[in-house]
């Protein structure tokens, strides 16, 4: 971690998560899926906010199951348009961005997100995402 700056070390570590995501997100990249997986902590607490999957819940095998939903709910992909980064400086990286696709049974979808990660040890221990 940068002693000079270390919230330019916690967006910079949020950035990556996020890039992981939206590349899993995509379904151009067979890999990504395990690639943006591989950094989220086993006992990772995570909340979303509509559908079979509303509410909070925790451990890395349901966050799993929640993105491969997800990833076949849409199964061209989602693009990502980053709109803004923030960060409290401490733990929790905040990533607002509009993204679109479409669903599998082909309706355009476009929606304004923010997802915040919780970052310890170079991992993601706390999820949530936001529509707006």
């Amino acid at each position: 971690m940068s002693e000079n700056n270390p919230d330019a070390e916690l967006v910079a570590q949020g950035r990556h998560v996020f890039e992981l995501q939206a590349r899993a997100m995509s379904a151009k990249y067979a890999d990504g899926l395990a690639d943006f997986l591989a950094l989220i902590h086993d006992e990772v607490v995570w909340q979303f906010p509509k559908g079979q999957y509303a509410g909070q819940h925790q451990g890395k095998a349901s966050f799993a199951e929640f993105f491969r939903f997800a990833c076949a709910y849409y199964p061209t992909g989602l693009t990502f348009h980053l709109d803004r980064v923030l960060s409290d400086g401490e733990s929790n990286v905040a990533f607002e961005f509009h993204d679109e696709g479409q669903t599998r049974d082909g309706q355009d979808y476009r929606a304004n997100v923010v997802i915040v990660y919780t970052l310890a040890d170079h991992k993601v221990s706390g999820y949530r995402e936001y529509f707006g």
